[in-house]
């Protein structure tokens, strides 16, 4: 072979070289990421702090004991959360109990005068009683005329029933609240509520529970749904996220298949939180599109590319998500982590962002025009150095820089292009003080979605999930607003079972829904039901 061709057969078997280290730490990367996601901590704490094997040798630790007794370290001091007493913060509607605890003799045992009162001493006892099954019986009297009998004249008077949830159904509303309580506030799977009720003699199959359940969204508690949505549509920064989901017999389908839930939700400041959840057959971006079309604001979502499809909004993405990717490259190391590793100082850079931020938003709290302002200022007015826009830019820097050293398509260059290349949506929360840095509060909504996928696998049809998403709406509403999912559903249900007319169709206007939303009902005014 000539000069030239082993030349060009040493180049051609070097890229191949590293063409091979490439994939192989490639690989080694994901082998890792899949590992810690399978065992690993789901925290995205990192540490760089290699831990050090024990000492061995007797001579050593002691030296080392030696050392540590004459060295003082000065420890950062830290605040514990105070102890609080439960039994002074019980529900305002509690149902109490007094028992008085008197004696009959009111004369002294020893020189037999007269007792006088001196105290009064209270112990309080928390009862706790498991749920109760009773039957209730409605008798309806029935009168007639003897004359109109006579006369073959039926003259029957019949005194008012009672307004049911269904005319043909036993079921009742404090019992489909307390469904909708178990399974979707609690999370057990109607195959074990079945099992507790056929402890008690209640021997309904769960298929009759779920059909309960869906006809009562369905007939009642939508109404209450689409108006939380015009609610929702009224804010000026709305939060989503979607999470999959399985269903059998979507679109006529008779088999398992994938599906999404959409959640979306008010901003982490405002006073009256909503939360709703919406199913409407996959993760097409048109669905989204379609729940936001009276809307224009502020969104904050993910980079999926299916919010694209929303008009007349300011996108915002979530820096944690940015943050998450570089934790997860160094995780994706194993043992091989050292301080050196550019995301190690992403991360830390990363890290002065957030702290910056915290400490305008506690310093400031709900003057969302004053964080703005000092988010994108360079110094505040003593010449403290807190502007958030000005330690981001610094970090970009860094970024920009670290792009165009690194090799394509490795983990690294994959992070830092998400980066880059959805800066501007990720510096849109400086527009707004009200705009967090991160769509964490949408990702803890997303919880009650999973915990309710973990004991019910799937769901069996379309009108499932629809009364799914709108009970789950409801139910967690209530609780961001302070109020108890079962006692609100029992109110919302009693109200409007009350408003039929004698075709079964409800009769309520836009005042009666809003007097009906969680905010506006004071817990002492929720049916103890």
């Amino acid at each position: 072979m000539s000069r030239k061709q082993l030349e060009q057969f040493a180049e051609d078997y070097y890229q191949k070289y590293q063409n091979a280290q490439h994939n192989a730490e490639l690989y080694l990367n994901q082998l890792n990421r899949l590992k810690n996601d399978k065992y690993g901590k789901k925290s995205e704490k990192i540490s760089t702090i290699q831990p050090t094997l024990d000492l061995f040798d007797e001579a050593d630790e002691l030296a080392a004991a030696d050392e540590y007794n004459e060295k003082r370290i000065n420890v950062k001091s830290h605040s514990r959360k105070p102890k609080i007493n439960a039994m002074n913060h019980l529900p305002e509607d509690i149902e109490t109990e007094v028992i008085e605890h008197d004696t009959e003799d009111k004369t002294c045992s020893k020189c037999g005068g007269q007792l006088h009162l001196m105290n009064v001493i209270e112990r309080k006892e928390l009862v706790v009683i498991p749920r109760k099954v009773k039957l209730r019986i409605h008798k309806i009297y029935e009168y007639g005329c003897r004359n109109c009998e006579k006369n073959d004249d039926c003259g029957i008077i019949k005194a008012p029933g009672p307004q049911l949830l269904f005319d043909k159904s036993p079921v009742s509303i404090e019992t489909v609240g307390y469904l909708m309580d178990m399974k979707y506030n609690l999370g057990v799977p109607l195959k074990r509520i079945e099992s507790a009720m056929k402890v008690e003699g209640i021997i309904f199959p769960r298929n009759t529970y779920a059909r309960w359940m869906i006809e009562t969204a369905k007939k009642y508690l939508m109404v209450i749904y689409d108006h939380l949505h015009k609610k929702l549509l009224d804010h000026d920064l709305i939060m989503a996220d979607e999470t999959h989901y399985r269903i059998y017999g979507e679109k006529g389908k008779k088999r398992l298949g994938k599906t999404y839930i959409w959640i979306y939700r008010t901003g982490p400041y405002v006073k009256h939180p909503i939360i709703l959840y919406q199913y409407d057959g996959g993760r097409n971006g048109n669905i989204p599109k379609s729940f936001l079309t009276e809307y224009s604001g502020y969104l904050l979502t993910d980079d999926y590319s299916g919010y694209n499809k929303v008009t007349n909004v300011t996108r915002c993405l979530c820096h944690a998500h940015s943050r998450r990717k570089y934790v997860e490259n160094i995780k994706g190391k194993g043992k091989n982590v050292h301080e050196d590793m550019p995301e190690i100082k992403i991360v830390e850079m990363y890290k002065e962002v957030f702290k910056a931020d915290k400490k305008l938003l506690e310093k400031y709290q709900d003057n969302y025009d004053k964080i703005r302002e000092l988010r994108n200022q360079d110094l505040n007015e003593n010449g403290e150095d807190i502007s958030v826009k000005a330690k981001l830019d610094d970090l970009y820097k860094y970024l920009e820089k670290l792009y165009d050293e690194v090799m394509p398509g490795s983990p690294l260059y994959q992070a830092l292009s998400y980066s880059i290349s959805n800066k501007e949506w990720l510096y849109n929360f400086l527009d707004d003080g009200r705009i967090p840095l991160t769509n964490n509060l949408t990702e803890l909504s997303v919880k009650p979605v999973i915990n309710v996928r973990k004991s019910a696998i799937f769901f069996g049809s379309p009108d499932g999930a629809r009364s799914s998403a709108c009970i789950l709406s409801l139910i967690q509403t209530a609780k961001e607003n302070g109020i108890s999912p079962y006692r609100y559903i029992c109110t919302v249900l009693k109200y409007m079972v009350e408003r039929k007319d004698d075709s079964g169709n409800i009769n309520i206007n836009e005042d009666e829904l809003e007097s009906l939303m969680p905010w506006n009902i004071k817990k002492a005014q929720v049916s103890k039901t």
